[in-house]
């Protein structure tokens, strides 16, 4: 089961990819506590850049 959780909590929600950034933007709109940071993320290699390439 999902728990709701309000945004109010926190501070910054990074995300290591722009496609990811994106979707959460379609799912829930566009909020400033969303950015994008790859370098926060330790393997370069485990996300997918763009889904269209799939």
């Amino acid at each position: 089961m999902l728990a709701i959780i309000s945004l109010n909590y926190l501070n910054e929600i990074f995300f290591r990819s722009k496609i990811d950034y994106k979707r959460v933007i379609n799912l829930f709109g566009k909020n400033d506590k969303l950015e994008v940071d790859a370098s926060l993320f330790n393997c370069n290699n485990n996300y997918i850049e763009d889904y269209l390439g799939w």
